[in-house]
């Protein structure tokens, strides 16, 4: 089955436009193009977000976060607390339970925003961990051509001999044009980062565009 039969499989994405496996440079360039959002508390939400330097793509990529992101919203890092996964989880002030209708509720809305929208989606098929004997493949799906080039830095890909890869693999849906509504979405505010462990998913929705989460 190819990504894209899975994702739909997964998630319902059907009327998207994939853009998969780019090369570094590919994302550079991408993500000087493409990428948008809020890069000023008083800004819009159309504003470029990545620059080159004078060493063009042969140097680093300059991105601007959303200023209520400058690092991880560990107040807006939840887990589906679905009640056959509710008594593993470690729960705690910084991962806390997110309610399950209202996960499956936001998410929906997310799929669906995507298909109307004819969104461009940017995906990486990686690995967390080199060591074929434990690595965990992992797909990126999002519409930042600069998380995509992150990942691309972080994790390796490539990796033989790594066996039953779709048992295995965790996908992360990125979207940050999406805001949330607390009253509509069970949120705390506008962004939300939310481990589904059911299908082995996180999904980032709203201006939580820190590279690192």
């Amino acid at each position: 089955m190819s990504y894209a039969d899975q994702l739909r499989e997964l998630l319902g994405l059907t009327d998207v436009v994939y853009r998969h496996g780019l090369s570094q440079q590919e994302l550079f360039h991408a993500a000087i193009e493409n990428d948008r959002g809020r890069v000023a508390e008083v800004g819009g939400f159309d504003e470029q977000k990545a620059y080159a330097t004078a060493l063009g793509d042969q140097g680093p990529l300059v991105y601007y976060t959303d200023p209520t992101s400058t690092g991880r919203r560990v107040k807006d890092t939840f887990a589906a607390a679905y009640p056959e996964i509710d008594d593993s989880v470690w729960w705690k002030t910084d991962f806390q339970r997110y309610d399950p209708d209202d996960y499956e509720g936001l998410l929906g809305r997310v799929v669906e925003y995507l298909n109307e929208n004819r969104s461009t989606l940017y995906v990486q098929d990686l690995y967390c961990g080199s060591d074929s004997d434990y690595a965990v493949p992992f797909r990126f799906v999002g519409q930042y051509a600069t998380h995509a080039l992150f990942t691309t830095i972080m994790f390796p890909k490539g990796l033989t001999d790594v066996t039953d890869e779709d048992s295995k693999r965790w996908t992360l849906l990125n979207v940050p044009h999406f805001h949330c509504e607390p009253e509509r979405d069970g949120s705390r505010s506008e962004a939300s980062l939310i481990i589904d462990f059911k299908r082995q998913m996180a999904l980032i929705v709203g201006p939580m565009d820190y590279c690192g989460s």
